[in-house]
């Protein structure tokens, strides 16, 4: 053999062996090291390299080089859209990437309960992780354009979110619902019933609601109300 072949064939074999350590790399470095769910944020302003670097610290992957050159090959680099995203076991990074480039975020329900005050809804969602907090009550409730007394003015209902949605966004979700519900039902209304208002409507429910939990008792209870108020009466229990 020449020493031309030799050199061919030295040149292929180190081609080979290039590949193949090319390719062990990608098999190992194409999961994310994730064990149990895991909650990212994408921060507004965000670059793959910072993601690459945050990932990397905290060690959910095994080469920063890896996720930026895989990121560059899928063009995902300028499709960055903000917010939390789920990491689950098994996650591949190009899984990941297209994740982050397409918006999947990470949604939440919040459930608020009929009957509740307004500081049983603020700490509830208060203490929800998935929540961000927006102040004091008294912010919270100015921002949205609440007077006190603040209770009544929400409607319970479950609400669908994306993670880490304000405080005060689901609170004014919850009052705008409120507020559709009630012209609904005032415009519906016996004209009979000495209310002057959808807010006289708003303080009767609550007064009834703090009344009894009883559906039963609810009308019977509500006629006493009425029937003050037909006296002239104030609406207090």
């Amino acid at each position: 053999m020449s020493i031309s072949d030799k050199n061919k064939t030295f040149s292929k074999l180190a081609a080979l062996l290039i590949l193949l350590l090319f390719a062990i790399w990608l098999l190992s470095s194409k999961d994310m090291m994730v064990t149990e769910s895991h909650i990212f944020e994408v921060k507004k302003g965000s670059s793959m390299g910072t993601i690459a670097q945050e990932l990397s610290d905290k060690g959910l992957i095994k080469s920063e080089l890896f996720f930026t050159s895989f990121s560059k090959f899928l063009n995902a680099n300028n499709k960055l859209k903000s917010g939390y995203y789920e990491i689950l076991p098994g996650t591949s990074v190009w899984t990941f990437i297209d994740k982050i480039s397409t918006g999947s975020v990470l949604s939440t329900k919040v459930t608020l309960i009929e009957g509740k005050t307004i500081k049983f809804y603020f700490n509830q969602l208060t203490n929800d992780p998935s929540i961000k907090s927006s102040g004091s009550l008294k912010e919270v409730m100015t921002s949205i354009g609440i007077n006190e007394p603040y209770d009544g003015w929400f409607f319970p209902e479950t609400y669908s979110f994306n993670y880490g949605e304000s405080l005060e966004n689901v609170l004014k979700r919850s009052h705008l619902e409120l507020k559709k519900n009630l012209k609904v039902l005032w415009d519906q209304r016996d004209k009979d019933l000495p209310l002057k208002s959808p807010y006289e409507a708003i303080i009767l429910a609550s007064l009834i609601e703090n009344e009894t939990a009883l559906d039963d008792e609810k009308s019977l209870i509500a006629g006493v109300f009425i029937r003050r108020l037909n006296e002239g009466m104030r609406l207090q229990t």
